[in-house]
């Protein structure tokens, strides 16, 4: 059984994987980097490796949930422009980019395989890294049933002190805290709305 570690970029990813103590892995994060852009995931003895290229969903725009929720016009008074149900209208579609789509693709095949055990979110230690991160998860297999944590990384993933360290502390994906991160970023983004 193998660990899925998820991380935002593929440089993380790789340098991550050089401090895992993975013997199959290794602790050379140049080479890594090599075979994980080939690739786009790396797998070791007890870890599996992948990342998302930054955002790999994005919410619809307003004028494409509704024509008349579009800016085009000019109003008489701003309480004519009103979008009140848009919060509970707004939904994600992927990011049409054939590289996004590899990376999809392929994290739809690491989250679908049997010998997936545990996931840990290694996004950025941000509002938007939960959103990244949960994306990568329940946008592309909203029924996955195994434990999910988060882990926490405020240093740099080149540091094995910082990675291992990060890595003794991780916590349910779920906790309090990361989500009033996650619904900070989705209040943010709707307000952006």
């Amino acid at each position: 059984m193998k660990t899925l570690i998820l991380t935002e970029k593929r440089e993380f990813g790789c340098d991550m994987a050089a401090n895992l103590d993975d013997k199959i892995l290794g602790h050379d994060a140049g080479l890594l980097n090599i075979e994980g852009k080939s690739k786009g995931f790396l797998e070791g003895e007890k870890y599996i490796l992948s990342w998302a290229m930054g955002h790999l969903f994005r919410q619809v725009k307003p004028s494409e949930i509704n024509e008349n929720y579009g800016l085009y016009r000019k109003f008489e008074y701003p309480n004519d422009y009103k979008m009140q149900n848009l919060k509970n209208e707004v939904f994600y579609k992927p990011i049409e980019d054939q590289y996004k789509q590899r990376q999809r693709d392929i994290l739809k095949n690491i989250l679908f395989r049997m010998d997936i055990e545990k996931i840990i979110i290694a996004t950025d230690a941000d509002g938007e890294g939960e959103a990244i991160g949960r994306d990568m998860i329940f946008r592309i297999n909203p029924k996955i049933n195994i434990p999910i944590l988060r882990f926490w990384n405020t240093g740099s993933f080149k540091s094995y002190d910082a990675v291992q360290k990060a890595l003794k502390e991780i916590k349910p994906y779920d906790e309090q805290s990361y989500e009033g991160f996650y619904n900070a970023q989705l209040a943010r983004s709707l307000c952006d709305y």
